[in-house]
């Protein structure tokens, strides 16, 4: 009887090293998933790169799905033909003196992911004294988010539209 159970042990003892060596053996071949009620995972980690399909966007990387979203702005500048007006800001660095056109007005266009309180823009608009035609507005999206303001320089009749952290939101 104790030859038996001698017996059983050895055997049982066999089986569970064989079971243990042909789980590492599919542990690492990448082949066992351990099962979590409504999901599977890998046994072992893989790397995930975005836009693969086990890219989760919701809890991998910055957390933001799909593509940056890109805004329009738009710098609208009107006056008299010949008024020279000048931008200053993030896209256009500083362009310098620019004489308006015959058509008495200009405009520039841009693509942001910036929202519109990060935006930093300043336009610059001069014209002869008693000029009231002059002004400028700035739209984000379609919306103004900076109006004509005088600047108060002397003997000048300068106007400036400002996009900065202050004022844009």
């Amino acid at each position: 009887m104790k030859r038996i159970a001698a017996i059983a042990a050895i055997l049982v003892g066999l089986g569970l090293v064989i079971v243990g060596l042909a789980l590492l053996a599919l542990q690492a071949s990448g082949s066992l998933a351990v099962s979590v009620p409504g999901k599977t995972i890998p046994a072992t980690a893989t790397p995930c790169a975005e836009d693969e399909p086990c890219w989760d966007c919701h809890t991998m990387g910055n957390r933001k799905c799909g593509p940056p979203v890109q805004h329009e702005v738009v710098v609208s500048i009107t006056g008299a033909p010949g008024t020279v007006f000048r931008v200053k800001g993030e896209v256009f660095g500083d362009t310098g003196p620019i004489n308006l056109p015959e058509s008495g007005g200009d405009s520039a266009h841009f693509q942001t992911e910036k929202a519109a309180d990060q935006l930093d823009l300043v336009v610059y608009v001069a014209a002869p004294i008693g000029d009231t035609t002059i002004g400028c507005a700035v739209f984000y999206d379609d919306r103004r988010i900076a109006n004509t303001e005088r600047v108060p320089l002397e003997h000048t009749n300068t106007v400036a539209c400002r996009v900065n952290r202050a004022n844009a939101a």
